[in-house]
């Protein structure tokens, strides 16, 4: 995960930063199943996410707790 995270940085970047290992330390992998929340209803989410395979759906509840898909995010993202 995280040589494709290192890769997606230096792509945008043109080439790579010399602190590179000290972002990249803070990363770590974290793999989730089908349907798995990451943020529960009321909570903050505290993390940054970096998708090396897969997509994710992000959601929002109004206050009737009706869902409604705000994004849509795939890999390299």
């Amino acid at each position: 995960m995280k040589k494709k995270l290192e890769e997606h940085i230096v792509e945008r970047l043109g080439k790579r930063p010399e602190n590179l290992d000290l972002v990249l330390s803070h990363f770590k992998e974290k793999q989730v199943k089908k349907n798995e929340v990451l943020v529960e209803v009321n909570q903050v989410c505290r993390h940054c996410y970096f998708i090396a395979k897969g997509c994710l759906k992000v959601t929002t509840h109004n206050i009737n707790f009706e869902e409604s898909t705000t994004n849509l995010a795939f890999e390299q993202e």
